[in-house]
């Protein structure tokens, strides 16, 4: 499992850390529109940009990753779609539950159970 989802009930005290880059290079200054500015107000600063084949995607670390103690290459649970804002009608939380099943419910009670 990722140790970088922590569980109260841990016994190691040791705490890896998984690092996101912004990559604020794909936001150009010029595009930089209303949305935008207040999605970077709303994370706090705690996002990051990427691009998924033709689409630019915000995300806002903040709510974690879908499923992340599973895949810590795993999507962010808030990700706004900056170029297709159309795929933006349900945009909180949008992929919390994507990907679930018996074996990812299992980790998470797992992993809550601690080390």
């Amino acid at each position: 499992y990722n140790i970088t989802y922590r569980s109260v009930f841990d016994s190691e005290q040791k705490l890896r850390y998984s690092y996101f880059p912004k990559k604020n290079f794909l936001l150009h200054q010029d595009s930089i529109d209303t949305d935008v500015k207040y999605l970077v107000r709303f994370s706090q600063g705690y996002y990051t940009m990427e691009q998924w084949n033709d689409t630019l995607v915000f995300n806002t670390l903040r709510f974690g990753q879908e499923a992340g103690w599973v895949n810590p290459e795993a999507h962010f649970a808030f990700h706004y779609y900056l170029n297709n804002k159309a795929g933006n009608k349900f945009v909180l939380q949008r992929g919390r539950f994507a990907g679930w099943n018996r074996t990812v419910i299992k980790s998470l009670f797992t992993r809550i159970k601690g080390n």
